[in-house]
């Protein structure tokens, strides 16, 4: 695992220090307030410049100043940025640094939004699972979802992009069309852009919203962990971009990749007031993510060794994929079983019935034990409601 990120365009290095034992280098037109709390180890940044109208402020931080790992946790677009880190006492060496970057310039658009108002935003994808009559009666079903999906640069951490779901179904369609630093980038440049953490441009995520339940979760797609300090801000700059998202219940789902840090840091992000779901805390069977039907050979891989399956031949277009979980993204195969749930608003899903390819999350631990017997053998799958 790489947690690297790339270095961006910073035009001023303001603070430079190392917890309970303050360093500062100060760069022209730029002031630094440093307040330790020794009590609680809390630390408090005030920096203020002038001369840098509509720039970015962020913080970033890092536990060994010899890894290179800044890790970006908090930004303002302000000329005066005040941040007390809560964190100091879970390491025992901390050092930040404040920098200025530059934000994108993105043409406004009618398909662009930089808040959405749930569970009416016109940007909602249409649903799945969704409400039905019943001799003449509306029946609320609990499993419907709609979402949106968004962009966060990280030279403005402080700005959501939701795209317009019912113009676009992917991240990358929406991005090579509406935003600007993202025009004639190809498919490959931009998942390495965006998925990993090395050459990381931007976060990719997605807005889930469970209106009959009156809950919400807010999810981010990486190939690689993405560092628990940026997830919680992250969450918090598109929990505060939701319009009436107080009137709902808000939840952190983390894709397949991200699920195990999720899980690991469990009490850190509960700590903050973020609340951890999964992807079937919404679904009461099994998941149906695209109807369908297939014939082929069962393959058992777990999701971390797909690619590989699939590049020496082990795993081919024609077999019916079973796994443990259903990473970012998958190659072509005849059909997809998981025995861990997913979300209808993923990459795989909604290629999956793009091209009519059946995807289903079984959820019966003897359907699934059953199942597993039949690997290497040549199956039928039919999915359907």
């Amino acid at each position: 695992m790489n947690n690297r990120f790339p270095a961006r365009r910073r035009f001023l290095i303001c603070v430079f220090l190392l917890v309970f034992s303050p360093l500062c280098a100060v760069a022209q037109k730029c002031s630094i307030g440093i307040d330790i709390n020794t009590i609680s180890g809390e630390v408090e940044l005030n920096t203020t410049s002038s001369g840098y109208v509509g720039r970015i402020y962020a913080i970033e931080v890092c536990t060994n100043l010899y890894c290179g790992a800044w890790v970006p946790i908090y930004a303002e677009r302000n000329d005066i940025l005040v941040f007390t880190d809560t964190d100091t006492h879970l390491y025992n060496n901390r050092f930040f640094r404040a920098v200025l970057t530059e934000p994108p310039i993105v043409t406004p658009s009618f398909n662009c939004s930089t808040n959405i108002d749930v569970p009416r935003d016109m940007f909602l994808s249409d649903p799945i699972n969704d409400d039905y009559f019943d001799g003449g009666d509306l029946v609320l079903n609990p499993d419907k979802q709609e979402w949106i999906k968004f962009h966060i640069f990280l030279d403005d951490l402080t700005t959501v992009y939701f795209q317009n779901e019912q113009e676009y179904n992917f991240h990358y369609q929406f991005a090579v069309n509406e935003l600007d630093p993202f025009f004639g980038v190809s498919a490959e440049d931009y998942t390495s852009k965006t998925l990993y953490n090395t050459n990381r441009v931007a976060i990719l995520g997605t807005v889930i919203v469970a209106g009959n339940r009156g809950e919400y979760a807010i999810q981010f797609v990486g190939a690689e962990e993405i560092p628990k300090e940026l997830v919680r801000f992250l969450y918090e700059v598109v929990d505060s971009s939701i319009i009436n998202s107080e009137e709902y219940e808000g939840f952190y789902m983390p894709s397949a990749e991200q699920a195990n840090l999720a899980e690991r840091e469990r009490a850190y992000f509960e700590w903050h007031g973020i609340q951890i779901a999964s992807a079937n805390r919404w679904t009461s069977g099994d998941g149906i993510y695209a109807e369908g039907w297939a014939l082929g050979r069962l393959v058992y891989t777990v999701s971390t060794n797909i690619d590989n399956a699939y590049l020496h031949g082990d795993l081919l277009p024609t077999d019916i994929l079973l796994t443990d979980v259903v990473p970012a993204d998958v190659p072509y195969v005849a059909g997809i079983i998981t025995l861990g749930p997913a979300t209808p608003n993923s990459h795989v899903a909604i290629l999956a019935n793009a091209y009519d390819i059946p995807f289903v999350y079984l959820s019966n631990s003897n359907l699934m034990g059953e199942v597993v017997t039949m690997t290497n053998r040549d199956v039928a799958v039919r999915v359907y409601e």
